[in-house]
């Protein structure tokens, strides 16, 4: 999707619903964990300076609490699969993806409600889990 089509799309919503998938990608020097490399991407392109956001003189001199909220969108819903479990991500790592993710990158432009809902350790899931994660989505947008 080319950048313009997407802020556009963005723009255009009351509601944006994302689907972050947490994936594992093998390479020659090892192995390395990635969540959502195109969606952060995609954030950082659309969910930028001018469209999401704008600065104050004292946003450029470093405050960021000097950026202005640019968006007027109701909610967001993020869908994220996980590689590992509950327990791992409650350690530490889901506060730090809320801050970045729900918090810096959807909340402080002005999204009202910011929804997260994670479905954990799906490469190892059955597939009765697999269905009851495909049966919470189905239902959190409903309810969303």
């Amino acid at each position: 999707m080319k950048l313009n089509t997407a802020v556009t799309k963005v723009s255009s919503r009351l509601l944006l619903t994302l689907k972050v998938p947490m994936q594992q990608k093998n390479r020659i020097d090892g192995n390395s964990i990635a969540y959502g490399i195109s969606l952060k991407g995609w954030i950082e392109l659309v969910f930028s300076l001018g469209f999401a956001f704008g600065m104050t003189a004292d946003a450029w001199r470093g405050d960021v609490g000097g950026r202005i909220p640019l968006l007027d969108h109701e909610k967001a819903l993020i869908i994220q699969t996980t590689i590992w479990n509950e327990e791992s991500y409650e350690a530490g790592l889901k506060p730090a993806m809320k801050v970045l993710i729900d918090e810096y990158a959807l909340r402080y432009p002005d999204i009202k409600r910011v929804d997260h809902g994670y479905f954990d350790a799906v490469p190892g899931a059955d597939d009765a889990t697999r269905r009851a994660y495909f049966d919470r989505a189905y239902q959190l947008g409903r309810e969303f």
